[in-house]
């Protein structure tokens, strides 16, 4: 039986080889960072493929509901890059993750999730002129 270290991990590899194809259609600089921060990921997803398991009972411990709504999440959040873009995207899902992990302060809940999805814009979209899914909706 695979434990959960070594789950995550193959999540992650999946992810990040899916990650990475798409980046490669970014423009000559503009792929430099996704593609370092993809491979850092990818190294830090691997060692927990190779490392020792984890001790005995740890899984125990594991939320097993959490684990499969958060790849649940993630995968729609891929269809909602695909067909709505980033904004739409990203702002339903950090207000449903963090929702459903019990942030429930609509305040808090609505100022992080704006905050981190116009930093993310800023940063990626303007500073290092990656270009961010516009979706289907609008153009792709």
């Amino acid at each position: 039986m695979l434990s959960i270290d070594r789950i995550i991990g193959i999540f992650v590899l999946v992810f990040c080889c899916i990650a990475g194809m798409a980046a490669m259609g970014f423009r000559e600089y503009s792929k430099i960072i996704p593609l370092a921060s993809l491979s850092m990921m990818a190294m830090g997803a691997f060692a927990m493929l190779i490392w020792p398991k984890m001790k005995k009972g740890s899984l125990e411990k594991v939320n097993w509901k959490n684990l499969y709504t958060n790849i649940l999440l993630t995968v729609l959040y891929a269809l909602a890059l695909y067909l709505g873009g980033y904004f739409i995207a990203s702002i339903l899902y950090l207000s449903v993750t963090m929702y459903i992990h019990e942030l429930q302060n609509k305040a808090v809940l609505l100022s992080t999730t704006i905050g981190i999805t116009l930093i993310i814009y800023i940063v990626f979209g303007k500073l290092v002129d990656v270009p961010l899914p516009k979706g289907m909706i609008f153009g792709n």
